[in-house]
């Protein structure tokens, strides 16, 4: 899948650095090609909080990097850096 259709796809740009992009998707789970959008090969992910452990901490996914040509989306947005 690319990105269109029910993908999501926002970019924040900061003066001081490389943009940052917040990506979802309203369909189903995929892997999203988004080479021609991303500046890097490589999109370090930093996934959203969803739920709470024991004694209400946050259950924090470990960051993950991904090729750019495959990018995984799923209905909970995830922040994109190159």
């Amino acid at each position: 899948m690319g990105p269109g259709g029910d993908v999501r796809l926002y970019e924040f740009t900061f003066a001081s650095g490389d943009p940052s992009y917040v990506l979802w998707t309203d369909g189903p789970a995929g892997l999203v090609d988004l080479s021609s959008v991303l500046p890097r090969r490589n999109a370090r992910i930093t996934h959203v909080v969803t739920e709470l452990g024991p004694a209400d901490q946050p259950i924090v996914p470990p960051e993950e990097t991904a090729p750019a040509t495959a990018v995984p989306a799923g209905d909970i947005p995830v922040l994109l850096r190159p």
